[in-house]
């Protein structure tokens, strides 16, 4: 049974990632890990980030009638 597992298609497309990353884990120079380090920053933390912020602005919209443009504060205080 943890042949057919192993052997199905979809558990070859994983293997066959994990096999790429290994031999990018391999080479030796600075750029490359830079770009390994940068590169699992931003689909860990950035891309996340990103779609909280999405959501929570797609949950609560901000009403365009309600409240004064900043010129217009500006405007009444005397700043402007």
């Amino acid at each position: 049974s943890w042949y057919a597992t192993i052997s199905s298609p979809k558990s070859n497309v994983v293997l066959e990632n994990m096999l790429a990353l290994t031999s990018i884990l391999c080479l030796q120079t600075r750029a490359t890990k830079g770009f390994l380090i940068l590169s699992i920053f931003f689909f860990l933390f950035i891309i996340p980030i990103e779609r909280v912020a999405a959501r929570e602005t797609s949950l609560h919209p901000r009403s365009l009638s309600g409240g004064i443009s900043a010129r217009e504060q500006l405007r009444r205080r005397g700043s402007f």
